[in-house]
């Protein structure tokens, strides 16, 4: 009959965890970094968007001038994407202003999207 030794049991299992075993670490590891990878680059897109955001905006209110209207619609656009929607609401509010040309009024409104979006990061 066929009888199982356990020491060479034991030890085949051993080896085989000892191959197997840092395998699957490097695995775990590289996934993990790929992750944060991915997330740090995502933080580091959000910030930008937000930042071409305020600098466009700041533009056209300080400048009153449509020149840079261009800039502004498009990184306002990608601010929707990287905004919370609790800040949806102000940020429509300053567009608002911008289009009607109340510059004055849009400054003060400025300050509190930007402390709506920076609440985001």
């Amino acid at each position: 009959m066929f009888e199982i030794d356990m020491s060479l049991t034991i030890a085949g299992i051993v080896a085989l965890s000892a191959i197997i075993s840092p395998v699957v670490v490097t695995i775990l590891n590289n996934r993990h970094a790929f992750k944060m990878k991915k997330l740090e680059i995502q933080s580091e897109k959000q910030a930008q968007v937000l930042e071409q955001y305020l600098i466009s905006t700041g533009k056209i209110i300080v400048l009153r001038a449509s020149v840079n209207a261009h800039d502004y619609q498009a990184n306002k656009g990608l601010l929707y994407t990287y905004a919370s929607k609790k800040a949806w609401a102000k940020i429509d509010k300053l567009d608002k202003q911008i289009r009607e040309k109340r510059f004055d009024d849009a400054k003060g409104t400025l300050e509190q999207v930007c402390k709506a979006i920076s609440n985001t990061k």
